[in-house]
């Protein structure tokens, strides 16, 4: 079996070596290249996308290291890691948040494989244009890269926004995945009960104590709906090409005008602010006591009513199993 290339040193090791100098950026194609190889092998064969730092194009202009004077700026350590990273042959790179600054994004661009975006489909964040969006889809296909949304929810219990942002939604938008931190805050192995207590730990499962069962939280109970509702239209799509291979062109294109009248309903003039969230329908305020509270329902802003996400899920099911059977 083939050993492959060892790390140059432990990771441990690179702590506090001065960024994007000679001996850091050494060790860093080291460890890149390491990864990178193990990954490939057939007992393993994972892809694993690199991200060298986080949000580069919002915090463009900040230090790596704030303590030091001569320390490199995010925008500047990002590049020079990205372009390493592409020498690598077979390497897919990915970087985050170029809506939040896009005359910052051809810094960049020519080293990442997938851009990903906050929100949803707008290329500056607040705006939703959907022809420049659609131009900018057409850029990346022939291009070769991929769009990704992220963060869509910060909270671990907007379940709206996750159904619809793994789902329907992302379908519509053009995009290929979604990903979201999860970065748990509020844990801590010595206080479990902590979690709880926080205000916004943004976590997506809950651990079990003394006094709850723990779990998946709603927004990841939705999650995982959204994956299903993307896989109804991905087998309805795999179903309709199916039946035109096999002459029956004419109900196909039925089934397709259905659905596209259904996914049509989809709005994401709402890819705003906390609005790409959702908003209480109800009122909100603060009562007597000082406490706060809301009501209603909490909605997204995105032409579908709850009662729609299955009604579509229930269209694409029938077709598929139409035209399955022709």
């Amino acid at each position: 079996a083939p050993q492959g290339p060892t790390l140059p040193i432990p990771l441990s090791g690179i702590r506090g070596i001065s960024v994007i100098r000679g001996q850091f950026l050494g060790l860093f194609s080291g460890v890149t290249w390491v990864c990178h190889w193990h990954s490939r092998l057939p007992r393993e064969r994972i892809q694993i996308i690199y991200q060298p730092l986080d949000e580069p194009y919002e915090h463009a202009t900040a230090k790596v290291n704030r303590r030091r004077d001569d320390s490199p700026t995010i925008l500047e350590a990002t590049r020079r890691c990205l372009q390493l990273m592409k020498t690598i042959p077979g390497l897919r790179t990915e970087e985050d948040g170029a809506n939040g600054a896009p005359e910052r994004l051809e810094d960049l661009h020519q080293w990442v494989d997938i851009q990903t975006y906050h929100d949803g489909p707008v290329l500056r964040r607040g705006a939703y244009d959907p022809d420049a969006w659609d131009a900018f889809k057409r850029r990346l296909k022939s291009e070769n890269k991929e769009i990704w949304f992220y963060n869509i929810d910060i909270t671990g219990f907007h379940p709206e926004a996750l159904r619809f942002g793994y789902g329907f939604g992302l379908y519509a938008a053009g995009a290929t995945g979604m990903i979201e931190w999860a970065y748990m805050t509020g844990y801590r192995p010595e206080a479990p009960n902590r979690l709880y207590e926080h205000k916004l730990p943004m976590a997506y499962r809950y651990n079990r104590t003394d006094r709850e069962p723990g779990g998946p939280t709603t927004a990841w109970e939705m999650a995982r709906e959204g994956v299903d509702d993307y896989r109804y239209l991905h087998t309805f799509l795999q179903a309709a090409n199916g039946a035109e291979e096999r002459g029956h062109r004419a109900i196909a294109t039925i089934a397709r005008t259905d659905i596209k009248a259904r996914l049509a309903m989809i709005d994401f003039n709402g890819c705003t602010g906390t609005a790409s969230q959702g908003e209480w329908t109800g009122a909100k305020g603060r009562l007597p006591t000082g406490e706060a509270f809301v009501s209603g329902q909490f909605k997204m802003r995105n032409g579908l009513a709850f009662r729609d996400y299955t009604a579509i899920r229930r269209a694409l099911a029938d077709w598929t199993i139409k035209l399955r059977d022709l």
